[in-house]
């Protein structure tokens, strides 16, 4: 377990996916979601980089900047870690509980925004209101003001929008037989 945090925090920090994929508007109307999913194997070598979102059909392969770890510690050759960094976006009051993982999958980090998104798409308020596991993740509140939303208003005018993002890291380890 020790492992798969010391793994999970050097891709946080050192391997960010060099996701500079081109991703589709993010609606703010509608539920969705997206991850990068980085497969780390024992020696701290990324072995791949996969993209998926709701908002498009297939996966596309991404790239990892930087080694996977520095210092991952004894392990065997046929053990590799999956490293999944999700972005959930809900625009309903009922996001705010716990988000649930795949089976076998281990929450390390979680943080949930608040928003409010204007009639133009841009964030005009962001709110931490929950954090969990032992590592926050590297987006907050000033990266959710960089984004730009789809609003399905018409012009500049209409109501704006709230919704709750969940930023979630979770591991996983496999052994390959």
């Amino acid at each position: 377990m020790l492992k798969l945090f010391a793994l999970a925090a050097a891709a946080v920090s050192a391997a960010v996916p060099a996701a500079v994929l081109p991703t589709p508007a993010l609606l703010s109307h509608a539920a969705w979601w997206e991850t990068v999913t980085v497969t780390i194997a024992a020696d701290g070598q990324a072995n791949s980089c996969e993209y998926r979102t709701s908002l498009l059909a297939g996966t596309k392969s991404c790239d990892v900047v930087g080694p996977a770890s520095t210092d991952v510690g004894k392990g065997t050759k046929d053990q590799y870690t999956r490293l999944t960094f999700e972005r959930r976006f809900r625009p309903d009051r009922g996001a705010v509980g716990e988000d649930s993982l795949p089976s076998g999958d281990t929450l390390l980090g979680r943080q949930v925004l608040a928003l409010a998104i204007d009639a133009k798409g841009l964030v005009a308020g962001c709110k931490i209101v929950a954090k969990a596991g032992e590592m926050t993740p590297d987006y907050g509140c000033e990266e959710a003001v960089a984004e730009k939303f789809e609003t399905g208003f018409s012009g500049s005018t209409g109501n704006a929008r709230e919704g709750y993002m969940s930023i979630l890291v979770y591991g996983h380890e496999e052994h390959v037989v």
